[in-house]
């Protein structure tokens, strides 16, 4: 039925002043434009760099967890040299269409890259050319891209649940009251008022969790670690981080059990559940690592050219301020063998603490083999008399 010229407008008929909307209208539009500021300012911070020189990805898998998450959009810059411990943008070299981002773990005499997914066991088992990387990570924006990776793994559900989510968003945004025919709807329209501001708030609860989990361990610039996944920073110092310290060698022949500390020196536990942390270094010599002791904290460890990477068990966390021990194996065919280099616990460089000059051999020699007692070289003596 028509409105008669002259008649009262419905409630929320039209678009009204802020200060002429009922509390429920009011909140409703003050979360839904505040969430939309939020997700606005996710997509410039992940589109306007690109103006200025940036190349930018949507991550699609997890072999980067827990650093970057599938959904997360990576910014990259391109540089003129590439060190372990960088994440890297390069082109699948089994599928040049495609792009792989990730981390450095060794530099070859030759400058090929020899790249791995911080959650693989194993190194990539083709190098990168370092002329094909397109560059080196430098922003993260967490979530933003997850529409993108649910349209690629075909879960349409997801996308239509984000579709009708967005649309809910900017119809929230309007100052105009739901079922703005019916004056007998005041619980209905609290209902649905409620309802979507319920709704947006769990948006705005799921990207501030996100990002701020995620900050505390997004190990994404240069060496490399980002203390918020929302702008560029240097790199951490080391010795704000972890520390490596007792490393010492017993020795027997060309084989040997080092002992090592792992120290944290931040104000967070170092969790290794449900994602083990790893530890990396470099050794300078022939020496290879070749398996955890029995009574070792570490569940694997593998070395690939020099660079050795030792994952813990479950249940090795690393409290604030304490060590926890480690040990493994290592030989070496030329008999020398000499601390390691280039700590990295989960691409955090780790500051290595040396043992005093002397101590860091401990040289474990065989026992001399006891002559067996030989009846032929103990003459009888002849009877008396």
């Amino acid at each position: 039925m028509e409105r008669a010229e002259g008649d009262p407008a419905p409630p929320g008929w039209h678009s009204r002043d802020i200060e002429d909307l009922p509390w429920p209208v009011l909140l409703r539009v003050a979360v839904c434009r505040g969430v939309l500021c939020m997700l606005i300012t996710l997509l410039v911070v992940a589109f306007i760099p690109r103006a200025f020189g940036f190349t930018g990805t949507t991550v699609v898998t997890g072999s980067m967890t827990p650093v970057i998450q599938p959904g997360d959009v990576a910014l990259v810059w391109p540089l003129d040299e590439y060190l372990p411990g960088q994440v890297i943008l390069f082109p699948n070299p089994a599928h040049v269409e495609q792009r792989t981002i990730h981390r450095i773990v060794e530099v070859r005499a030759d400058g090929m890259l020899v790249t791995k997914g911080d959650a693989n066991e194993v190194a990539d088992s083709t190098p990168v050319d370092p002329d094909t990387v397109i560059g080196v990570g430098r922003i993260l924006i967490p979530v933003i891209g997850l529409p993108i990776v649910w349209a690629a793994n075909g879960a349409i559900l997801l996308v239509l649940v984000t579709v009708l989510l967005g649309a809910l968003l900017i119809r929230g945004t309007l100052t105009v009251e739901f079922f703005p025919r019916s004056r007998k709807a005041r619980f209905a329209r609290a209902v649905i008022e409620a309802s979507v501001m319920m709704a947006m708030l769990v948006v705005a609860a799921l990207v501030v969790n996100v990002g701020l989990a995620r900050a505390s361990h997004a190990f994404f610039v240069d060496r490399t670690a980002a203390s918020a996944t929302w702008a560029m920073v240097p790199p951490p110092d080391p010795t704000e981080t972890c520390a490596i310290e007792n490393w010492v060698y017993q020795v027997s022949n060309k084989k040997a059990t080092a002992d090592f500390q792992v120290v944290n020196r931040t104000d967070e536990p170092i969790s290794a559940s449900p994602t083990p942390w790893q530890l990396t270094w470099r050794f300078t010599g022939d020496e290879q690592a070749e398996k955890v002791k029995g009574n070792s904290i570490a569940q694997s460890i593998t070395q690939v050219g020099d660079t050795v990477t030792y994952i813990p068990k479950p249940s090795a966390t690393i409290e604030p301020g304490a060590a926890v021990a480690g040990q493994v194996e290592v030989r070496s065919d030329s008999g020398t063998f000499n601390p390691p280099t280039d700590f990295f616990l989960n691409g955090l460089p780790c500051a290595f603490v040396p043992v005093p000059p002397g101590q860091e051999l401990i040289i474990i020699d065989p026992p001399s083999p006891t002559p067996a007692a030989d009846s032929r070289t103990s003459p009888i003596p002849p009877p008396a008399g």
